[in-house]
């Protein structure tokens, strides 16, 4: 069909299968081996139907390789940065409860793993829109240290042509959750000096002087860099804090956001996600005349959200 799955969503279309077809020798609370068939379906049973029906998970694209002096520079790059940072802790010159990792990740509202199903030997691999509207957004994510170290509240920066803040029928009113917008929904100089000062963003819970200076590590992307009008050195200096950038190409290595806490996130997101296709499929919710689904808006994300940070 040419649309793009996961083996999460392929669970939830055969446990749906079993139910709808009211099969009287395989009702769905069959007991086989202890346990009912509608719970022996998980992601091994899909695998192996795959296998055995000689179904594959096709990719459009690969990923290009490093050559192996690249790859080299990059270890040891990363192996100066993280002793640099052990004779620094160990001198006392960085306090761990005043170190901060904050990184970005950006995705479309599509949110699928650019693959679709297909068999062995197909010579075309073709993909199909899941849902109409594909729309740009970056989620900001910030940690900190210490014994006390939490997952700040998440900032969301949504696509909008107008830059509109907020956005007409999306208050900007969530619990544990903010938003602001960009014309293509990546971070940009103006609002990353803005997320610095956003309140809602940080975490205040545990007592932590504020006389000593706080040092964040961020990745060398240019929006994480003055606009040249002062207004990031501003808002650093009047929260007492300092950024260093991390070695580029290295961050899925030594950067904590990115390596654990948003690929953590990226597997939440995509089960809700499978969740809300399979009921807007159910429910025939299709855009009319795009062969896509229904977009399930803004409001959708920051309702989420929050829910993935608690605790």
């Amino acid at each position: 069909m040419g649309v793009k799955f996961s083996p999460k969503l392929l669970v939830c279309l055969a446990k749906d299968i079993l139910v709808e077809m009211n099969h009287p020798d395989f009702p769905p609370n069959l007991q086989q081996k202890g346990t009912t068939i509608i719970d022996r379906i998980d992601i091994r049973w899909i695998q192996r139907f795959q296998m055995v029906n000689n179904i594959v998970g096709r990719a459009q694209t690969g990923k290009l390789m490093m050559s192996p002096t690249r790859q080299q520079h990059i270890d040891k790059q990363i192996a100066f940065h993280l002793g640099q940072l052990a004779r620094e802790f160990h001198a006392g010159t960085l306090n761990e409860n005043l170190v901060e990792n904050i990184d970005e990740m950006h995705c479309k509202v599509n949110l699928d793993n650019d693959k679709t199903l297909g068999f062995r030997g197909d010579n075309d691999v073709k993909y199909a829109n899941v849902v109409s509207g594909g729309m740009g957004m970056t989620l900001m994510i910030r940690l900190t240290g210490g014994p006390h170290a939490r997952i700040c509240n998440p900032c969301v920066i949504f696509q909008n042509g107008s830059e509109s803040y907020p956005i007409r029928g999306v208050p900007d009113d969530v619990p544990g959750v903010c938003y602001r917008t960009a014309k293509k929904g990546f971070i940009t100089q103006k609002l990353w000096a803005q997320y610095l000062q956003e309140p809602r963003a940080h975490y205040r819970g545990h007592a932590v002087d504020r006389s000593k200076q706080r040092v964040i590590f961020v990745d060398n992307f240019n929006s994480h860099h003055d606009d040249g009008n002062g207004n990031m050195h501003a808002t650093l200096e009047s929260s007492n804090a300092t950024l260093r950038y991390l070695v580029a190409a290295t961050i899925d290595k030594i950067q904590l956001c990115d390596s654990f806490v948003i690929s953590k996130i990226k597997d939440a997101w995509m089960e809700i996600w499978d969740d809300y296709k399979f009921k807007a499929i159910k429910d025939g919710l299709w855009r009319e005349g795009s062969g896509a689904l229904q977009n399930p808006g803004k409001p959708f994300f920051c309702a989420w959200l929050p829910k993935q940070f608690v605790g």
